[in-house]
């Protein structure tokens, strides 16, 4: 009886096999604004560097916690964790490595079947010259209204010490359409309403940092049209998006939605 026991415990540390990430298998890659968001700040090779991570499947649809699967993959959980850790340190001194690992925060998958083992996946990122935002000057600004967004994802980008604080704000930022529709963003900076006051109850002002990036992430996600509602391309446009980053039950008309907020 007690070794059977401990082959059911050695069974339950043992993850699924990795499934390797394919077109067919995700429902939204990243975005240009997200590739130029992650090397930000990075001297991109003038030949493509690739990288392979193994990364655990989180809430369902989304990959984190990754590690370097140059070496093989791991099955062991327990082996797993501390693999996070290391690649944590080896990216603080590799840029393209950690520019690599911050794109894979931006794939979402498709729904598998619930499995009693843990779901990962293997993505392959190459860290190019491609990557970079392009260079032309912005067009003309224009009203949010005109640019509709068909797509975006906010909620996975809510900061997770603002979480764990309870702490909501509202950040803006401006925003350009790049050639793929999707808006790379700058200037994030939490623009609070006047008649909430300077600091409200639920603001904690050092994490102010940590809602501004957020929001040029989550706003990285967002798809818009390819006109605007008055005619035209949207492609090159200039605008001021506000994101409300507000726990469930807490926003100021009553209604509910998913942790995350909306988009104002």
């Amino acid at each position: 009886m007690i070794a059977y026991l401990i082959m059911l415990q050695a069974g339950a540390n043992i993850m699924a096999a990795p499934e390797q990430v394919t077109p067919a298998s995700v429902v939204a890659t990243p975005t240009a604004a997200a590739r130029a968001l992650s090397v930000a700040g990075v001297t991109l090779p003038a030949t493509p560097v690739s990288f392979t991570f193994q990364c655990l499947v989180l809430r369902g649809d989304m990959p984190g916690n990754c590690i370097d699967a140059k070496d093989g993959v791991v099955l062991d959980q327990k082996a797993f964790w501390p693999r996070i850790e290391t690649l944590r340190l080896a990216a603080e001194t590799d840029p393209l490595l950690r520019a690599a690992r911050a794109k894979t925060a931006f794939y979402r998958l498709r729904p598998a079947p619930i499995g009693k083992r843990t779901r990962s996946v293997l993505i392959q990122e190459t860290v190019s010259l491609a990557d970079a935002p392009p260079s032309e000057r912005p067009g003309a600004g224009v009203d949010k209204k005109e640019l509709a967004i068909t797509e975006l994802d906010i909620s996975d980008f809510y900061p997770p010490a603002a979480l764990r604080a309870g702490a909501q704000t509202r950040v803006t930022a401006t925003c350009r359409v790049l050639v793929d529709r999707s808006l790379l963003c700058r200037n994030a900076q939490v623009d609070l309403l006047p008649v909430v006051g300077a600091q409200p109850m639920w603001r904690a002002p050092a994490l102010d940092p940590e809602f501004e990036r957020a929001t040029v992430k989550a706003l990285s996600t967002a798809k818009v049209r390819p006109t605007l509602s008055s005619g035209g391309s949207s492609i090159g446009r200039e605008a001021q998006f506000t994101v409300n980053w507000t726990l469930p039950n807490n926003a100021e008309d009553g209604s509910t939605y998913a942790t995350g907020g909306k988009l104002q």
